[in-house]
């Protein structure tokens, strides 16, 4: 019974982590990054812009370039375009 316990704790622990919400934000710099709902930064402030999470990835604008991260902060599309839009329905502009 107690292993049942750990199993549905760390269960929850992990499921509550992967859906945690992120939302932009500015730093006095004028940089953006990621907060959580606590106001804890996540992702530094090193973007030039940021959109929120759309299908698991943000659009992010880095010296002058766009791109997408996940929410850990990966790279998951390099910041090599000259203009993108924010992931719908798996697809993005």
């Amino acid at each position: 019974m107690k292993q049942f316990f750990t199993l549905f704790l760390c269960l929850l622990l992990a499921a509550s982590a992967a859906g945690q919400e992120l939302k932009p934000k500015q730093d006095a710099s004028g940089k953006y990054g990621f907060i959580d709902k606590q106001g804890h930064t996540v992702i530094p402030c090193k973007y030039e812009s940021a959109d929120s999470f759309s299908e698991g990835l943000a659009l992010v604008e880095l010296n002058g370039k766009y791109g997408f991260i996940d929410k850990q902060g990966n790279t998951v599309i390099p910041c090599k375009y000259e203009s993108a839009d924010s992931f719908s329905e798996g697809l993005a502009l």
